[in-house]
């Protein structure tokens, strides 16, 4: 089933956002309407926003998605947030087709949680709404009351509210599903994503990464340190197109246009 889609619009070079973990395609809302120059989409990856919960969570079907999101775009570039940078920079070493990659705080074991449980995740995730089930009028009061005193309020709105889907009682209940969730957090939180130098390396496009001080970890500097791949650090937290989204498009669009 083809992932819900949305696009941005704009002309020029295809550019496909790809959200992070627990995110949507909302999460880009801010920053694509910067990417002048270009034809900007984005999709709900696997088990988040619109897209239906598959049975299993896999790196192998994230990546493969994104294989044929882009497959059809005309040599596209790929911007991936945490996830959805891993999952870019895992594609691109499958696929001669792509302009260029930027990956958003995506790095090797970024944050080495394989052994996260449940009440972890719901802990880590209680500002962002995990587990949250409801009425219609139950989502709509927490939607009003969500990210209260945070800049980014708007923005946390957007993606929650897009993040439900009905049970088969008609109650509203958050994304992705715990029980979908954990797992996927165990993988990209841990060495299973499969993401290494060495797979870095073997990116077969121009790559760029951008990297938050405050969340990149001192084992994640010294792999990146390793790499001969360009990298940039941003005074900013893990949401590096939230907190500084004229900076990321700056560079998204100058490091497309010189590749």
């Amino acid at each position: 089933m083809t992932p819900p889609v949305h696009d941005f619009g704009g002309t020029g070079p295809d550019l496909l956002l790809l959200h992070g973990g627990g995110d949507n395609l909302e999460t880009w809302r801010g920053v694509a309407p910067l990417l002048d120059g270009f034809s900007v989409v984005a999709y709900d990856a696997r088990g988040h926003g619109q897209s239906p919960t598959p049975d299993r969570a896999s790196v192998e079907d994230m990546v493969a998605e994104v294989i044929e999101m882009a497959g059809p775009l005309e040599r596209p570039f790929l911007v991936g947030h945490s996830m959805g940078g891993v999952n870019a920079l895992l594609a691109a070493g499958q696929m001669d087709t792509l302009g260029g990659v930027v990956a958003l705080d995506a790095v090797p074991r970024w944050w080495t949680r394989p052994n996260l449980t449940r009440d972890e995740l719901v802990e880590f995730g209680r500002s962002r709404g995990f587990g949250w089930s409801g009425t219609d009028e139950e989502l709509e009061r927490q939607v009003s009351s969500l990210g209260e005193g945070s800049r980014h309020a708007e923005l946390m709105r957007a993606v929650f509210r897009r993040n439900h889907e009905r049970n088969d009682g008609g109650m509203l209940r958050r994304k992705p599903d715990p029980e979908y969730a954990l797992p996927l957090a165990q993988i990209y939180m841990g060495p299973q994503s499969g993401l290494t130098a060495e797979r870095i390396r073997a990116v077969r496009c121009p790559v760029l990464l951008l990297c938050s001080q405050e969340w990149v970890g001192e084992d994640a500097r010294r792999t990146l340190a390793e790499i001969d791949v360009p990298v940039e650090w941003f005074d900013t937290g893990h949401y590096l197109h939230w907190d500084a989204p004229d900076a990321v498009a700056r560079r998204i669009r100058e490091f497309a246009c010189a590749s």
